[in-house]
């Protein structure tokens, strides 16, 4: 039996070497890794759970990279084989350092971007800037690896980048919009704007070609970064978040206005309660004009931001009608004057 299986014996040998080293690396990945990275003290480290999450896939390759280069070793192949399949490893474990490398720069890059003051960094642009970076970075070391020279690669790129940079102008012209958008702070994830279009929402994100904006309805608006930097657009999150909301109201003529104040004022106050908003600054009241049937007014309060202006004004809408109806305040039915000429 032993004859009968000693010629295949270094095959047999090799493929034991391969798929030993891939089921260690499946082992290592699907079982070792993902158990450590659920582990409370890697969960409390983010930089440390970023730098497990970078390695998910990895380690399979180079489980099977390790078996194929012992197999290798311990095989009687020829030395040109192995010298070129050793050189391809190379280049798969440097491909695979590469990504690694890359996808942590981009979760660093996100974590920091949360710390910057406003989110200056929060938007997925510079994570992809930074990607395309060590993604660069690593093209360059497997070319060194390979034996070619990178001085008149270079060289040539250079001379080649005024052609590529026609080809691609719109991309280039988006990815330098965004770049400028996210380093301005005029405009950041998370802010509420209205575009001059008429389209509003919150930015979700600001990438390499696009941003993206979420209506109150849900759903999402997707606008090249090059027509936004273009456009005239009202940020409701700058120089501050809170907003004031306004509601116009007429109460009869033989009203006290010093208990129409007061009433309205703690409309405003019951109303900013019941919409569970806390009360950054004292609601106001002024009063506006002498219309045809009442005398106008205008009750100010402020909310945190754009979107809870909505609920506030609803409830105060509400609270100014049961008020003034509690107090006998008379809020007088609007009157339309028809005017008939000829017969």
């Amino acid at each position: 039996m032993t004859a009968t299986l000693s010629p295949y014996l270094p095959a047999i040998f090799f493929i034991a070497w391969v798929a030993g080293g891939g089921i260690a690396g499946v082992v290592a990945d699907r079982i070792v890794l993902r158990r450590v990275t659920r582990a409370r003290m890697v969960e409390r480290s983010y930089w440390l759970s970023v730098a497990l999450h970078s390695l998910y896939g990895a380690a399979i390759v180079w489980g099977m990279a390790a078996g194929l280069y012992v197999a290798l070793l311990t095989s009687n192949s020829n030395g040109r084989i192995q010298a070129f399949v050793g050189r391809v490893l190379l280049v798969v474990v440097l491909a695979s350092v590469t990504y690694v490398a890359a996808r942590f720069v981009s979760g660093a890059v996100g974590y920091y971007g949360r710390g910057v003051e406003r989110r200056l960094l929060s938007a997925s642009l510079f994570a992809s800037v930074a990607q395309g970076i060590v993604i660069a970075v690593g093209a360059l070391v497997v070319l060194s690896s390979l034996g070619i020279a990178i001085t008149p690669l270079l060289t040539a790129l250079g001379v080649g980048g005024l052609a590529v940079a026609l080809a691609l102008k719109d991309t280039l012209a988006n990815l330098f919009s965004g770049i400028q958008i996210v380093a301005s702070r005029q405009l950041r994830p998370g802010d509420y704007v209205k575009l001059e279009n008429g389209f509003e929402g919150v930015v979700e994100d600001v990438n390499w070609r696009t941003t993206t904006i979420r209506e109150l309805p849900n759903n999402l608006i997707v606008v090249p970064n090059e027509k936004l930097a273009q456009s005239i657009f009202t940020n409701y999150h700058l120089p501050d978040a809170q907003l004031t909301v306004s509601v116009s109201v007429g109460v009869g003529y033989g009203s006290d206005l010093e208990d129409v104040e007061k009433v309205a004022l703690e409309a405003a106050v019951a109303a900013l309660r019941d919409a569970e908003t806390p009360v950054t600054m004292e609601p106001f009241v002024r009063f506006r004009e002498f219309g045809d049937s009442s005398i106008n007014l205008t009750v100010h309060t402020r909310v945190p931001e754009f979107t809870d202006q909505f609920r506030v004004r609803s409830f105060l809408i509400k609270r100014l009608y049961e008020g003034f109806g509690r107090a006998g305040i008379e809020i007088p039915f609007p009157h339309r004057v028809v005017t008939l000429t000829g017969a």
